[in-house]
């Protein structure tokens, strides 16, 4: 979705994967912007931070090359574009993979806000996150709400 919405439309979906390519190229950009970060600046920071922001990073640059290595792959096999081709325009496997997202996101949420409520006599900071995370989904929901309700 966010790749056809990229591409500004229903172009075919080879094109959708050179958009890909292009995600796949910032990502690990961006990861590697960070592990540049990281190195001039991680003596100023305590080691947790550091090392989460070092995380990060390389989770960034490693998210970007798996796209853009499979990218790539895909646009050099054409039996294995095919295949992934067929896949991700399915019908069924779309609507299991929405409804998996669907289920996901309401469990994380409803979780976080039960969480919410075991972590405060231990962290008020911790519960304050916990009801924000919930907060900004259910914000974010409505404005998406609204938004595809007046697009479509």
């Amino acid at each position: 979705m966010l790749c056809k919405w990229l591409r500004g439309g229903k172009k075919d979906w080879e094109d959708g994967l050179r958009v890909r390519l292009w995600v796949g190229a910032a990502l690990l950009v961006a990861g590697l912007a960070g592990i540049l970060c990281w190195m001039f600046f991680r003596e100023r920071m305590p080691d947790y931070m550091a090392g989460y922001y070092l995380g990060g990073a390389e989770g960034l640059a490693a998210v970007g090359l798996g796209v853009l290595l499979k990218g790539i792959w895909l646009l050099r096999h054409p039996e294995g574009r095919r295949k992934v081709r067929i896949r991700e325009t399915d019908e069924r496997e779309r609507d299991i993979n929405r409804s998996a997202l669907q289920l996901a996101g309401t469990a994380t949420i409803v979780g976080a806000g039960v969480l919410s409520f075991v972590v405060l006599p231990f962290s008020h900071l911790a519960a304050k996150v916990l009801a924000g995370v919930v907060a900004f989904h259910t914000v974010f929901f409505l404005l998406i709400r609204v938004w595809m309700a007046r697009t479509r």
